[in-house]
């Protein structure tokens, strides 16, 4: 009697059918949100979608939940200032745990990127938006280069403020105007796709951008005198990104490619050998 075959891991499944987890986006998404990405993502966060409080009565049953407890429930929770963080809570220290946290509040899902992508375009981070899928991506190397301010958040806190009750209200309010301050403080970005002929300048390519060698040689190119005087005083930063999973692929294609260019060795006796030269006299 045959056995029944091994049921699948869920990495083979993946694998087999072209696709990566919800979580594995994440840490592509996340690695490349920068400290200011997450103070202002966190921010809007909070201010557009606050967590409720496990033992809110309103989840026990939605609108039929007993009018009295929702009402003495109200007057015993303290309104929370603006810029507090909810309970103590303490905001997440990385990209990675503000896309977990943003699926523990039920805004993303496996077949739910809306909310994940208003916020990139509020925060104009565009370049991300290819990330948002859970198909396997299959490219050449993509260098991104983008300029930024330093800090966002006092310009935040001077431009957004909406007196209207949680609900879809307050979140247009909260989107409209930060989508408006910081479209107003966006340098700008760069993609560029690279081709590379030889595994050789790919690997000196990654070593380059591992050591910041890269880096440093692009920030004389995109840093330039012009930009700092229309920035003013405030810090400006050069980011620069390129995926892991980009030059993995992009190495294995050249590897395949040498393999099939490289001529076949010649055989040793046997039929087909071949002959040598007679000499020469």
């Amino acid at each position: 009697m045959s056995r029944p075959p091994a049921p699948w891991e869920e990495e083979e499944c993946l694998e087999y059918y072209g696709m990566v987890s919800l979580h594995r986006l994440f840490e592509v998404v996340g690695a490349q949100l920068t400290p200011s990405d997450v103070a202002v993502l966190s921010f809007l966060l909070d201010e557009a979608h606050p967590p409720s409080h496990p033992l809110d009565p309103s989840l026990w049953g939605g609108e039929d939940a007993p009018a009295p407890l929702l009402e003495r429930w109200r007057r015993r929770r303290p309104r929370r200032r603006s810029g507090d963080a909810e309970e103590g809570r303490a905001r997440p220290r990385d990209g990675v745990e503000l896309l977990l946290e943003l699926e523990r509040r039920g805004l993303c899902d496996e077949g739910n990127f809306r909310h994940l992508l208003q916020l990139l375009r509020v925060v104009t981070r565009h370049d991300l938006l290819h990330c948002v899928t859970l198909k396997r991506p299959r490219t050449d190397i993509r260098l991104r280069v983008r300029a930024e301010y330093c800090e966002h958040e006092q310009a935040l806190r001077r431009g957004v403020a909406s007196r209207r009750p949680r609900g879809p209200g307050r979140q247009l309010d909260v989107f409209g105007q930060a989508s408006g301050v910081l479209t107003a403080r966006d340098l700008g970005s760069l993609l560029c796709g690279i081709t590379f002929s030889e595994l050789s300048y790919l690997d000196a390519f990654w070593g380059d951008y591992l050591s910041g060698s890269l880096l440093e040689a692009l920030k004389g190119v995109f840093l330039t005198e012009g930009l700092r005087r229309a920035v003013g005083r405030e810090d400006v930063r050069l980011l620069v990104s390129v995926d892991q999973d980009d030059y993995e692929e992009g190495r294995r294609l050249l590897l395949l490619a040498a393999q099939r260019d490289r001529p076949p060795l010649p055989r040793r006796g046997g039929r087909g050998a071949p002959r040598p030269s007679p000499p020469r006299p």
